[in-house]
Order: C-alpha cells, then structure tokens, then sequence
C-alpha cells in the first residue's frame, strides 16, 4: 500500500513536471491540477461504487494519466492541443511512466501495471481502472471547474462574452449531456448531473445580468 510520503512524492514530480506551463482550456499549470483532481475522483468513484480496483495503481495512474502532454508543450510554455504529442499523449506516458517515477515506486509490476491502465484509457479495452479514470477525468467538464476552464479558454481564444454565453446555449450543454449518457458509473452519472444543474443556473444569471433582465427581479 502506498504511504502518505509516497503520494506527496509523487504528486511532487507531477507539480514540477507541469511547472510554468499554460492551456487554453485552463490556464496556468492547469495539468498539474487536473492530475490532482482525477486522482481524488478516481478514489471517490471507486469507492462510492465498491468497485474492486487497486487502489493503489489507480492513484497513480490517475494522477499521471496526461504525463504525456509534458512532450506537447512548446517553447513558450503553452501546450499546443494540435500537436502528435498531445494526441499520443497515453501512449508516451504508458511508455516513460517508469522513468518519471521509478525512484519513487520501485515496484515493477506496479509501474507496469499503470502503465497499461493509461493505456487502456485510449483502448477502451474494458479495464475496470481505466474506466473510473476516464469518468473521473471526464467530470471536470461539469460544475464551476468547467466555468473556470470555459471562461480562462474564451479569454485566450479572445471570444466576448455574449460568444461565451452563445456558446453553451448552442452547443455546450448539448455536448455534456452526451459525455454524461457515455459515463460508466451511476456515481459518475450523478455528480455529473448535479454539476450540471450548477452551470445552467452559471449561464443563466450571467446572461440576465448580461441584459438586465435581473431589473425584472426587484
């Protein structure tokens, strides 16, 4: 069983792997976060769901299921999304997980273990890891993580707001909706929706405010 001083470790490198990088879709060393982020939910759908998964090679795979995308950023620190790296980004990071980490978890077949998890992430083999991964990773798409990641995206792809706003009203939902039909846990299905609820109600009031129609309210 990983120890407490394993885990910080590891989230460690996974801090300065990531360190002064920039996305669009997040903003500054937003991979970093993210990795935190899919691995506490991975933990938390596995166990919400009793689902038998080592646990262990779960947290390390979901914190290191992008490690890949360290090869897809360019020289000013941004990650470039059209790059071959960051469309391969599982299978690089299947492949040097064992370099980024070995002094840290020395357990070989754990590392191999986890690197076939990340990879199986893209495969869709049915690996029962990889599938909480992929709804964990998928559940930052909901709520006030995907305001953030929607509005820190507009600001750098220089949309305004009405375009923003458009955009959810459009297309947004409609695409959560069918990433939430695609989740493989009921668990999954119903943080999603609850999240869900909490964008509408975002969008909503930033458009009355956009128009005024909140003067109606007083």
């Amino acid at each position: 069983m990983l120890t407490n001083k394993v885990k910080e470790s590891l989230v460690k490198i996974l801090e300065r792997s990531f360190k002064d990088t920039f996305e669009l879709g997040g903003g500054k060393e937003h991979r970093f976060f993210h990795g935190l982020q899919v691995a506490t939910f991975s933990q938390k759908i596995a166990r919400k769901g009793k689902l038998n998964v080592d646990f262990d090679a779960l947290f390390i795979s979901a914190l290191f299921h992008d490690i890949g995308k360290i090869e897809a950023v360019d020289s000013t620190g941004n990650i470039d999304y059209g790059s071959e790296a960051n469309r391969d980004h599982e299978q690089i990071a299947a492949k040097k997980l064992s370099l980024i980490i070995g002094e840290v978890v020395s357990d070989k077949e754990l590392l191999e273990k986890c690197s076939k998890i990340i990879l199986s992430t893209k495969l869709d083999d049915g690996l029962l890891e990889s599938k909480v991964i992929k709804d964990a990773d998928e559940l930052g798409n909901f709520g006030y993580l995907q305001v953030w990641r929607t509005f820190t995206y507009a600001a750098s792809d220089k949309q305004n707001l009405f375009e923003n706003i458009n955009y959810w009203y459009e297309s947004g939902r409609q695409s959560r909706l069918d990433m939430i039909r695609h989740l493989n846990f009921d668990v999954s299905r119903s943080i999603a929706e609850k999240r869900l609820k909490k964008i509408d109600q975002f969008f909503d009031e930033i458009k009355k405010e956009s128009d005024g129609s909140d003067f109606a309210e007083v």
